[in-house]
């Protein structure tokens, strides 16, 4: 396991290009575009500065100690995803859903820090047949939301 981070900078990545191997490992994106992707990614440990994430959809997206920087996501789905001890600072998440996987698992965000960040017009869903808990434990500062359904929960978290 390499112990350095490779920095892509100002790339466009849609279905037609291939992801960077970084991509698996701790890289990290500044000023990147990604359009129109379905991934599967497992692990998600990047840096993504300044980046958009447009129509794409995560499925057992798992945010691990990630850090989301100013970057802005639009109409993308999450399906079982988790983020968990998460730093999200600046981020704006417009028309994105957080839905169940296909065995009825919800998102989740546990232990993350959130600072400056929009959710709009977005909907998480909270009800799930196993009960989890879709947000624990999180520091919440500066954050808003409009015209969304099911993140009352998360913003009462504000410390």
């Amino acid at each position: 396991m390499s112990w350095e981070k490779v920095l892509i900078d100002g790339k466009d990545f849609d279905p037609d290009s291939d992801l960077p191997k970084s991509w698996l490992e701790d890289g990290i994106f500044r000023y990147c575009n990604f359009a129109n992707l379905n991934l599967d990614v497992g692990g998600f440990e990047e840096t993504p500065i300044g980046c958009k994430f447009t129509n794409v959809e995560w499925y057992w997206g798992l945010f691990n100690c990630a850090n989301l920087l100013s970057t802005r996501f639009v109409n993308c789905t999450f399906l079982g995803s988790k983020f968990a001890d998460c730093r999200l600072i600046e981020c704006k998440f417009e028309d994105c859903r957080f839905d169940l996987d296909n065995l009825g698992g919800p998102c989740g965000f546990r232990n993350c820090l959130l600072v400056d960040t929009s959710f709009d017009r977005c909907q998480v869903t909270l009800d799930n047949p196993h009960n989890h808990a879709v947000f624990e434990r999180n520091r919440v500062y500066g954050c808003t939301q409009s015209g969304c359904i099911g993140f009352d929960m998360l913003l009462e978290q504000s410390a």
